[in-house]
């Protein structure tokens, strides 16, 4: 893909969507880990600590921090299918209105966007369960414990790989 040409006054935008189209599935589009050369493991290792220690906590008043962070794991494990918001909270040990909080706190800080389904009809629309799917496919590899380049040829992966557009 090539790379979109914005610039803005640095050019950062620029720099931004050009390292962002130059990485694969597997790794990370956050250009730090690319300009700087960082070992994409470590930075998501520090990234998700932050995450879960620091923004979290600024978002949302989370008393269990353990109980998100295996909760985020979850989410991982689910992404590309039907989000199950009773299955994932019967998991933790938690209610519904929870999850949902949760959920939420994820979608506000851009972690996972919830996909809805489309339908003639208005009704069903509403009514079916959206998919979890994940903005950035490196925090979701590093979540899954999935860096290895063979993921992609497993049948599991594919369905957390799939490329915009193709099915």
């Amino acid at each position: 893909m090539p790379a979109i040409a914005i610039t803005d006054e640095a050019g950062l935008l620029a720099r931004q969507f050009r390292v962002i189209s130059l990485v694969g599935p597997r790794q990370s589009g956050y250009p730090e880990i690319w300009d700087q050369e960082l070992n994409p493991g470590k930075w998501m290792a520090s990234y998700v600590q932050t995450y879960v220690q620091q923004d979290v906590r600024l978002l949302r008043n989370i008393l269990n921090l353990g109980d998100f962070t295996r909760f985020l794991m979850l989410c991982a494990n689910q992404a590309g299918q039907l989000l199950n918001r009773e299955a994932i909270a019967k998991s933790i040990g938690v209610d519904t209105k929870t999850i949902q909080a949760w959920l939420s706190v994820l979608e506000s800080s851009y972690i996972i966007y919830l996909l809805k389904p489309w339908c003639n009809n208005l009704n069903k629309r509403i009514i079916k369960a959206p998919k979890l799917c994940f903005y950035d496919t490196g925090l979701l590899c590093y979540l899954l414990h999935r860096f290895c380049n063979s993921a992609r040829k497993t049948s599991l992966a594919r369905k957390y790989f799939r490329e915009p557009g193709y099915h």
